[in-house]
């Protein structure tokens, strides 16, 4: 072996044993990382819980309150895996997690929007004062606050209904509401759906 080779040689040993402790961190950190990243919390638990995020909350809040319930590991989990998506907006509402999903899928839906649709069931034949228990028993406001609603006469003018009552303008349908949401909301989501499929020969 020729004196150049040698040392070219014997200068690649000495970067291997110089730099080996950086290639080992750098791996281990790598592969540490990648397990905080994408393994669940128990990928056997399937059960699922329903988390609110309120309006004007931070996405670093926000991934803390989802920490809080059990559904990840580390809040910063999610922060990092959005600044490596290049997304952080997240809309108000709630959302559905298990322990079973990703700190991915988790983040994905949040920033998809993805919220937890509540039903409310309106049948044909109910009258509107029945209307309070089905929307409390929904979880989503009040019978009290939503009875108010209905007997609010700046809605009624509101929606363009000069009878003083929104007796008839709910349609019978079934609706999907998410948290957070106002009696006034439901009110007019349900007009506008009476608006959309109210035939003009009926009436």
């Amino acid at each position: 072996m020729s004196t150049n080779l040698f040392t070219i040689f014997r200068k690649i040993g000495k970067a291997v044993v110089i730099f080996s402790p950086v290639i080992l961190i750098t791996a281990v950190t790598f592969v540490f990382l990648k397990s905080i990243l994408t393994s669940p919390v128990n990928s056997n638990d399937l059960s699922t819980k329903v988390i609110e995020i309120a309006p004007g909350t931070s996405f670093r809040q926000a991934a803390k309150n989802i920490e809080a319930a059990g559904i990840v590991r580390h809040w910063w989990a999610l922060e990092i895996i959005s600044k490596i998506k290049g997304k952080d907006t997240i809309a108000a509402g709630e959302y559905e997690f298990s322990p079973s999903m990703s700190p991915i899928s988790i983040l994905d839906h949040l920033l998809e929007g993805d919220v937890y649709k509540r039903t409310v069931v309106f049948k044909e034949g109910q009258e509107i004062s029945e209307l309070g228990a089905i929307v409390e028993a929904a979880g989503l406001v009040s019978r009290a606050e939503f009875n108010q609603a209905l007997q609010d006469p700046n809605l009624l003018k509101k929606a363009g209904i000069e009878h003083g009552s929104f007796e008839g303008y709910l349609f019978p349908d079934t609706y999907y509401f998410s948290r957070p949401i106002t009696p006034a909301d439901i009110i007019m989501t349900m007009v506008a759906d009476g608006n959309q499929k109210w035939k003009p020969e009926l009436d």
